[in-house]
């Protein structure tokens, strides 16, 4: 019994330096895709995709489709915001005020309103 204790630690311990592994590993990834001009459109295509600052709720189960698309930017935005000022303090607002995501935005919220 005390041997199959002992493997349960080393295997939580296991399991926790991979976790620890892998979040160094993707918050690396992030840093590297958010410092060329090509990744940050990428990811500004993700957020505007997912309309991550408009409302869901259409009234009918589409709501649950945007919801989950919504979902998606809403992880990648808190990856973001955890590494952001080591690349950009502004990262955020960059993000949401380029010439390319504010025209796509008023023309989402201009086809909400009317």
């Amino acid at each position: 019994m005390a041997d199959k204790t002992a493997t349960n630690k080393d295997e939580a311990i296991e399991i926790n330096q991979r976790s620890k592994t892998q979040q160094i590993i993707e918050v690396a990834d992030l840093k590297a895709v958010l410092k060329t001009p090509e990744g940050f459109r990428f990811i500004q295509r993700i957020m505007d995709r997912s309309k991550v600052l408009n409302n869901c709720f259409t009234g009918n189960s589409s709501t649950y489709f945007n919801e989950g698309r919504k979902a998606v930017a809403l992880d990648v935005l808190r990856d973001i915001i955890l590494i952001g000022p080591e690349i950009s303090p502004t990262i955020i607002q960059e993000l949401f005020t380029s010439n390319d995501f504010l025209p796509k935005q008023k023309q989402l919220e201009e086809n909400e309103d009317g």
